[in-house]
C-alpha cells in the first residue's frame, strides 16, 4: 500500500519530468551567440566538393552566386520602402545549410552578413523539427531582436530556406535598416528609451511567409504594431 510520502515523491517526480521535457520559453541562446565555429559540411556539400574540382568551374559558380547577391541587393534597394534601403543600409547573403555565411553582396553594411547566421542557427535548432513551425520550401522568417543576433532592433532580416530535390541546401537572407518599428519615439532609434521594452518590436526569428506568400494575419499584426 502506498503512503502519503510515496505519493508526494511520485508527484515531485512527475513535476520534475514535466519541467525537464517542457520548454516554457525560448529566449536568446547564449550557446549560439558565443559559438563562432564553422559547422561541419553536410553530405550534400561534401558531394559537391568532390564532384567539382576544376578551378575555373568553381570560380564561375562563385561568380554566379556573387552576381545573385549583387542583384538581390539592387532589388531590395530599389523596391524597399524603408529609407535605409535607399542609402544602402542593407545587405544580402547566402548561407550554408548549417547557417554559416558563404558569400554576400559587396555593397551595403557588411557586418549585417556576419550576424545573420545567429538567427538562422536559432531556426535550425528550434524550429526545423518543431511540428507547429517547421522549415519548408516557400517559407520565410523575419527577425530583428538584437539579442538573437543583430546590430540593433531597427535592422530587420528576412530569411528564406532554399531547397533542391526536397533537401535544404542553403539559406538566402537580406537585412535592411527600417525607419519605424513601433518604439517609444518615431524613427526606430528612440533616445528616450530607458529599457529594451521601449525600443519597439522585438522579433525573435518567426515564420511570416508560407508557400512564398506573406501570411496575412502576421502582416496585419505587424502593421498594427508600428506607426506606418
Amino acid at each position: 500500500m502506498s503512503t502519503n510520502i510515496d505519493t508526494e515523491v511520485q508527484d515531485q517526480e512527475l513535476i520534475q519530468k514535466f519541467l525537464k521535457d517542457t520548454t516554457l520559453f525560448l529566449g536568446p541562446d547564449p550557446e549560439i551567440i558565443r559559438d563562432h565555429r564553422i559547422m561541419p559540411r553536410t553530405p550534400e556539400e561534401e558531394e559537391c566538393m568532390d564532384k567539382y574540382t576544376d578551378l575555373n568551374q568553381i570560380s564561375s559558380i562563385r561568380d554566379r552566386l556573387q552576381a545573385a547577391c549583387e542583384e538581390g541587393f539592387e532589388m531590395v534597394e530599389q523596391m524597399g520602402a524603408a529609407p535605409g534601403a535607399k542609402w544602402g543600409d542593407i545587405i544580402t547573403g547566402i548561407y550554408s545549410a548549417s547557417g554559416d555565411l558563404t558569400i554576400g553582396s559587396a555593397g551595403g553594411v557588411l557586418i549585417f552578413s556576419a550576424l545573420v547566421h545567429h538567427p538562422i542557427k536559432f531556426i535550425i535548432k528550434n524550429w526545423i523539427d518543431e511540428h507547429t513551425v517547421g522549415v519548408r520550401e516557400g517559407d520565410g522568417f523575419i527577425h530583428n531582436d538584437s539579442r538573437y543576433g543583430n546590430v540593433h532592433n531597427t535592422d530587420q532580416s528576412m530569411i528564406l530556406p532554399v531547397f533542391h530535390e526536397g533537401k535544404l541546401i542553403c539559406w538566402a537572407a537580406s537585412t535592411v535598416h527600417e525607419g519605424e518599428n513601433g518604439a517609444i519615439e518615431p524613427g526606430g532609434m528612440p533616445s528616450m528609451a530607458e529599457t529594451s521594452f521601449d525600443e519597439g518590436l522585438k522579433m525573435s526569428p518567426f515564420k511570416v511567409v508560407e508557400n512564398y506568400e506573406i501570411k496575412r494575419d502576421i502582416l496585419t499584426f505587424l502593421q498594427n504594431s508600428v506607426r506606418e
